[in-house]
């Protein structure tokens, strides 16, 4: 009789819906969005019950991942090669300062920078042969003391690299925005493209990193 009742008790169950904590025959639910663990588990549930599928990355994936992070990742270097250098994330406004000390550093009519952080700068060959010049209090311009090249300025009190363009690998993505300190450009260049010019200083966040 005991028997009878638990399996009447069960049916009676079923029929309300409930049975052991599992979902309502009949009723479709939208299952949730898979959980993601580490090392490619996935989480999935369906109907009253959990499923548990593990994925590996195929090769395929792995190189496709380590050559989108190189393509993302740019790299440089000094005239002579001794100096080498990384960038891990994509770089702020690209400008031409025109002022007389970026002059008289390049040899040109002006010299193309763009910030980065500290951080996000790493010389990753020839760090001996690197000399830095203070050229103003806070303001240090790098260069390789083998070759002259100019590598990087950098701007201690706010913990920026201003790069030097022109000892990039490959092509930065990114194009430039605008001429500043024009009212110290040389004379003898004129500027005849449609990017902003500021006379001297321009506003902040033509110096903030991306």
């Amino acid at each position: 009789m005991g028997c009878a009742r638990r399996v009447a008790r069960l049916r009676q169950s079923r029929a309300l819906g409930v049975c052991g904590g599992r979902l309502r025959r009949g009723r479709r639910r939208r299952d949730p969005a898979p959980v993601r663990l580490s090392r490619k588990r996935r989480v999935t549930r369906s109907r009253g019950s959990w499923r548990v599928t593990a994925r590996h990355s195929t090769r395929e994936e792995v190189v496709g991942r380590q050559r989108e992070w190189s393509e993302r990742m740019l790299t440089g270097k000094c005239l002579c090669g001794r100096v080498r250098f990384e960038i891990t994330n994509r770089l702020g406004s690209i400008i031409y300062c025109h002022c007389s000390m970026c002059r008289r550093t390049t040899g040109a009519a002006f010299i193309t920078n763009a910030s980065v952080r500290e951080e996000e700068f790493r010389v990753t060959a020839g760090a001996e042969h690197v000399s830095e010049f203070e050229s103003s209090p806070g303001s240090f311009r790098a260069f390789c003391s083998r070759c002259g090249s100019p590598i990087y300025g950098r701007l201690a009190a706010l913990s920026l690299i201003r790069v030097r363009l022109g000892t990039l690998d490959t092509d930065p993505g990114a194009r430039s925005v605008a001429h500043i300190w024009v009212g110290s450009k040389a004379q003898w260049l004129p500027i005849t493209d449609s990017l902003e010019q500021y006379e001297e200083e321009p506003p902040i966040h033509y110096y903030a990193p991306a």
